[in-house]
């Protein structure tokens, strides 16, 4: 998907608005869980990890886990 295009189009709005703000030393962090097909890997992968473990877990982590674990 072309997704990925309207995120660098943000960040590259962000930087140019700073740029004309004239401030000159920040950090851009950029964190993602990739496309839909890893995000869905990752997400069995942490379902699978935790379910055998679910009654150690927090009452807000077991609600977690069942509704969205990422």
């Amino acid at each position: 998907s072309d997704g990925y295009l309207a995120d660098v189009e943000t960040i590259l709005l962000g930087h140019d608005l700073l740029a004309e703000l004239g401030v000159k030393n920040y950090e851009l962090h950029i964190n993602t869980l990739g496309d839909s097909e890893v995000r869905q890997a990752y997400h069995d992968a942490l379902v699978d990890y935790f379910t055998p473990v679910k009654d150690q877990l927090s009452e807000d982590s077991q609600r977690r886990l069942g509704k969205n674990p990422l």
